[in-house]
Parts: C-alpha cells; structure tokens; sequence
C-alpha cells in the first residue's frame, strides 16, 4: 500500500492509496492530527482518520504496512519530512508541481456537476471544499510515472503554459 501527504502551514492532506494508485481513503487533516496519522499508519487502525476523511472508506482498507509514503515539497514539507521520517516506511520528498490544479480535475472526475452545472465548463466552477486530500494523491500518481496523470489541455508536455 502506498500513501501521500501534501504539506501545509495549518493542514495537510492525505492519501492511502493501492499499488497501482487506487484511492482507497483520502482526508484533510489539522497539522495538530499529525501524531494521530502517524499512528494510523503504524497500527494500521485507518477507522482513528475517520474524522477527516473526505474521500473512501476505511472498511476498504487492506489491513496492510504503508510500503512508501510520498510527500509533495511544497510549503511545510521540511518540517513534515523530519516528523514523517521516523516512520517504518520510505519516505520520498517528489515534486507537487500543478498539483492543485490536477487536485481539481480529480475532483471533478470523483463528483461530476449534476442537473444545470453540467452545462457549465468545469474551468468556470470551483469545488465546494479544501482539496488537499486530491492534492496529496495527485502527487501521489505523477510519482508513480508520468501515465498515471492526465495534465489539463492548456498545459504543454514540459509544465509551461501555452
């Protein structure tokens, strides 16, 4: 099982994903909760992140080890790395570039508008909440090769904007 954390000053968010980049369970989480994930990920009692999850179930959850833990090298991530180091997995530091905005596709692909936004371009919407959780699994699945993620149209192959 693989797992992703995107960094912040008062947040972070999460990702327990499957081998192949399956979200299995997904949340945003208060940098106070951290010991609480930490703890998560050793015991492996993924119910104790129920209270922010925003994405799966934790009855989905394997009871398996976190083999890599990826986390995006944004804004906190030295602080997080040094925390997060002390875990019995690997922890890889790897590049969250456009991640918010690939978080946002995500987004869309999970919940897709319904009734008249349908007719809105997804460009024009925002979504209804934080998504740092999508974040984290964006970094996730552009760490596990460049396949796995889907770059928005306006993006050329090498990250500039056309």
């Amino acid at each position: 099982m693989l797992a992703g954390v995107d960094p912040g000053r008062e947040k972070f968010g999460w990702v327990l994903a499957e081998e192949d980049g399956t979200l299995l369970l997904a949340g945003i989480a208060p940098i106070s909760a951290l010991p609480v994930f930490l703890d998560a990920l050793r015991t492996r009692r993924w119910e104790s992140l129920e209270p922010w999850h925003t994405e799966g179930c934790a009855e989905n959850v394997p009871n398996e080890a976190v083999r890599v833990l990826f986390l995006g090298n944004g804004t906190g991530s030295e602080k997080m790395e040094k925390l997060l180091s002390e875990g019995a997995f690997s922890l890889r530091v790897v590049e969250e570039r456009y991640s918010t905005l690939d978080a946002r596709r995500l987004y869309w692909e999970l919940h897709p508008p319904r009734g008249m936004r349908r007719l809105l371009p997804l460009s024009l919407q925002v979504p209804p909440r934080p998504l740092d959780d999508l974040a984290a699994w964006s970094t996730l699945l552009a760490a596990l090769g460049p396949e796995k993620i889907k770059k928005p149209s306006w993006i050329s192959g090498e990250g500039r904007v056309e």
